[in-house]
């Protein structure tokens, strides 16, 4: 089962990208330093909503990314492999519209350690 360790390690890399680039905006609007024009491709460069909730809800759900590649790696059950696939691509997705998905890079670990869990498993919904 390398495949499944592969698309944990690529899951739960995308997680800690998300949550270290989520932090580091944090603390750089906090401390009043431009880390970088982080929101260019978020809705607070629209000035829909706060910069702030939007890194909040960015650590979130990167959090809910690492619980779902935890649920990759640690499952034996496929059905559990493929709740935590699940959750790693929706969560990971959703980073990208609220807080730029760690520089895309945590996104497209993410979706790809998701995507590649998913089709590892092959669940059969038949029955």
């Amino acid at each position: 089962m390398k495949h499944k360790t592969l698309a944990f390690c690529y899951s739960f890399a995308g997680g800690i990208i998300q949550a270290v680039i989520a932090i580091l905006v944090t603390v750089s609007y906090v401390m009043d330093h431009d880390f970088i024009d982080y929101f260019t491709i978020s809705w607070a460069s629209w000035g829909l909503i706060s910069p702030q909730i939007l890194v909040s809800f960015g650590l979130v759900f990167s959090f809910f990314v690492l619980a779902g590649a935890i649920l990759i790696g640690v499952s034996k059950d496929s059905r559990r492999i493929v709740v935590g696939s699940t959750v790693v691509i929706i969560f990971s997705l959703a980073s990208l519209v609220f807080n730029g998905g760690g520089f895309l890079i945590g996104t497209f670990l993410g979706v790809g350690g998701g995507g590649l869990a998913y089709i590892i498993i092959r669940p059969d919904y038949s029955a």
